[in-house]
Parts: C-alpha cells; sequence; structure tokens
C-alpha cells in the first residue's frame, strides 16, 4: 500500500450497527439490535429523521415547553432519538402516540441522558467513552392515525437550545415519500 493509499472498508447496511461500541461491551447486549437488523435487512423500510423543534423554534425558554405534532405513516417503526442541548440541567421529552393512546415513556416524561442519545461525550470523560443514539430495546410502532404529540421541556433557568432527532424506518409504498412530515409546535 503506497503513501497516499487508504485502506478500502466495505459497508454493509448494518456495518454501522454492528460497530456501536457501547453494544460490544458485554457478552450478549449485541443481540438487543437484531430487531433493528432484521427491519434494514427486509428491504421493506426507508430511513427518515424528523427534527423537532425545527431549526428557528429551537430556543426554549427556562421551565418552558414546546409541543407539537408529528405526522408518520402508520406502521412505521421508531427505532432511534439522538437530541443535542446545552443546557447543563438537560430536558425532559414526552412523546404520546394518538393511535396507541398511550405515552412511550412510562411516567410521561423521559430525561435526556436516559432515553435520548447525546452525539457527543460529555466534557472530561474519558477517551473511548460510549456515547450515541439511543436505540430502543423494542420495536415502537406507530399506530394508525400515524400521529405523534412531542413536547420537550426546558429544566434550565435560562433559555436554552433544544432539539431532538426521531429516527424512523418508514414502509416503503406509494405514499411513503410524500409523508406529511408535521412538526407544528408551540412554546408554553
Amino acid at each position: 500500500m503506497g503513501a497516499n493509499s487508504s485502506p478500502i472498508f466495505r459497508y454493509t447496511q448494518t456495518s454501522w450497527l454492528d460497530s456501536l461500541g457501547a453494544y460490544n461491551l458485554n457478552a450478549g447486549v449485541d443481540t438487543q439490535l437484531d430487531w433493528l437488523r432484521k427491519i434494514i435487512r427486509s428491504g421493506g423500510y426507508i430511513y427518515k429523521g424528523f427534527a423537532f423543534p425545527v431549526p428557528g423554534n429551537d430556543l426554549v425558554l427556562a421551565r418552558d415547553s414546546y409541543n407539537g405534532n408529528l405526522s408518520v405513516l402508520p406502521g412505521t417503526y421508531l427505532t432511534m432519538i439522538t437530541g443535542y442541548t446545552d443546557e447543563p440541567q438537560g430536558f425532559q421529552l414526552q412523546i404520546f402516540d394518538e393511535g396507541a393512546e398511550s405515552y412511550l415513556y412510562n411516567g410521561l416524561f423521559g430525561k435526556d441522558g436516559t432515553v435520548v442519545g447525546q452525539m457527543v461525550a460529555p466534557a472530561g470523560a474519558p477517551v473511548g467513552y460510549p456515547f450515541g443514539p439511543f436505540i430502543f430495546p423494542s420495536p415502537v410502532i406507530v399506530l394508525p392515525p400515524g400521529r405523534l404529540n412531542v413536547e420537550v421541556t426546558n429544566l434550565g433557568t435560562v433559555q436554552r437550545r433544544i432539539q431532538i432527532l426521531i429516527h424512523c424506518a418508514i414502509p416503503i409504498s406509494n405514499v411513503s415519500f410524500g409523508t406529511p412530515q408535521g412538526n407544528e409546535g408551540s412554546g408554553g
């Protein structure tokens, strides 16, 4: 291999899943991702990420909430959630599936470090500290009519930027690419 050459990496659809460090720490933990691998390998779904709140609405007042609706094709899998905030106290997240008539998290709200994967290691974290997306431990299917109510709450004492990305596997159909993306929301 010459000085300007680089190795050739052969990636598959699930290479990134198979390389998540946190899931390789303990024997058997990696099998928690098998349901997600089956969805990816089936060829029956497309990936789409939904940002909430949308840019421009992502500054949330101190101790306040921003809520809105997200419309997806019924039968969509929620696969992962990632997020960001510059608020040291973090934020809470609530997702309600209108079709299932239930909240995604027990106790209504989930705390960002627990149910939302930060995409950067915390300040001062040791080298090799595992971080990345929060991957649901089992399938979460959105029921008809395909409408999710989403709310983020700033836990800090000053206005901060908060944004999540809901990763979805949308069933391939003649309407998949025209799926409504309602991110309507309101503060307060």
